[in-house]
């Protein structure tokens, strides 16, 4: 995974896969309208897992892939931010809180909050609002934007968003995946970026990941 895929990720929230077959085209899906509310996608049984200093989530991965790897290195973490925020400190713009990398550079993923005060400010009091709005923003600023898809899911007992699309990052075809959730007034993001070559090498762990946050309080 090169800096430049993690950055424009960082650039997003600092201020908030081209197709194979010929030009993509800007497409935006709507949610699927039914959700399996009966339990969240199941952890494999060999990912490691991580928890938070302040044992306020958690989330699990690959068994060989590296939490706050050196490639990530230029990320602001705030490992014990939550340690903090149990005491009531106040939360503004946003955080990173946790990252994880495959060693054959198969897949970075970041983990951001936000509170849900700043997205309100801007009109978004829904999670799908929230969404499409932080959507709306990376079409602007990707070339040859395009969304393969946009769905719901289950993020522990929490309602998620999964989103995919496609786009063109400093020249790179690329995939992103992201997930939102809403829980204790934070948005909750994860983020991978993904160059497209290696997107079927890397999607089944980067999905099972995406989909094992588990918020702990």
């Amino acid at each position: 995974m090169t800096k430049a895929l993690i950055a424009i990720s960082l650039v997003f929230c600092l201020v908030a896969v081209s197709c194979s077959n010929g030009t993509p085209t800007t497409k935006f899906v709507a949610p699927t309208t039914t959700i399996n509310t009966n339990k969240a996608a199941n952890i494999p049984s060999n990912f490691l897992t991580y928890i938070d200093p302040a044992k306020y989530f958690s989330i699990s991965y690959p068994p060989d892939w590296e939490v706050f790897p050196d490639s990530m290195s230029f990320i602001p973490w705030n490992k014990d931010f939550f340690k903090s925020y149990a005491a009531g400190a106040v939360l503004r713009g946003s955080l990173f809180i946790f990252g994880v990398s495959s060693t054959d550079s198969a897949g970075d993923i970041n983990l951001v909050i936000q509170p849900l005060s700043e997205m309100k400010i801007r009109g978004w009091e829904t999670l799908e609002s929230i969404v499409q709005g932080r959507i709306l923003e990376t079409r602007t600023k990707e070339d040859n934007f395009y969304e393969y898809s946009r769905d719901y899911a289950v993020i522990g007992d929490k309602e998620g968003i999964v989103v995919m699309w496609g786009s063109t990052v400093s020249g790179v075809n690329s995939r992103c995946i992201q997930m939102f959730t809403i829980a204790d007034e934070l948005v909750w993001k994860l983020t991978c970026y993904i160059s497209t070559s290696k997107y079927d090498q890397g999607k089944a762990d980067i999905n099972a990941t995406i989909r094992s946050l588990r918020i702990l309080k």
